[in-house]
């Protein structure tokens, strides 16, 4: 983990760039949700979303949209205060700050790689009719 850190990988640029590729994903994910559901081409699975869209397909589409900006959100105000220098001289408490903003990137992006393959699926499947 510290190797990751010391690399400085959580830049505003980067975290921007995550952000940018997520929001392309999830807006994909989000038309193919909704052109799927009004066709009746499959029935949702995720129980959360199901709820959502039958109270109102645009709740459905703002939980959609805003939801995955709220770790963007702290990555954007805490994510600048980390000072890395040798992890044994720092106090356990930037000990605990550095290691939460960093798994809280790291979750992103793997989220972000898993997102593609979600939307990649849903652009199959409700396009051509090919579920992998």
């Amino acid at each position: 983990m510290y190797a990751f850190m010391a690399r400085n990988l959580i830049t505003r640029k980067n975290i921007l760039f995550v952000l940018i590729i997520l929001t392309i994903l999830n807006l994909v994910n989000l038309f193919t949700t909704l052109v799927s559901l009004r066709s009746g081409l499959y029935e949702e699975l995720n129980m959360i979303i199901k709820f959502l869209y039958l109270q109102s397909p645009i709740i459905m589409a703002i939980y959609k949209i805003f939801i995955p900006l709220i770790p963007f959100l702290f990555l954007f105000k805490y994510g600048k205060s980390i000072q890395l220098k040798d992890y044994n001289q720092m106090s356990n408490k930037e000990k605990v700050k550095t290691v939460v903003i960093s798994s809280i990137f790291l979750a992103v992006i793997w989220s972000t790689i898993f997102y593609v393959f979600v939307a990649f699926h849903n652009f199959l499947l409700t396009f051509f009719g090919i579920s992998i």
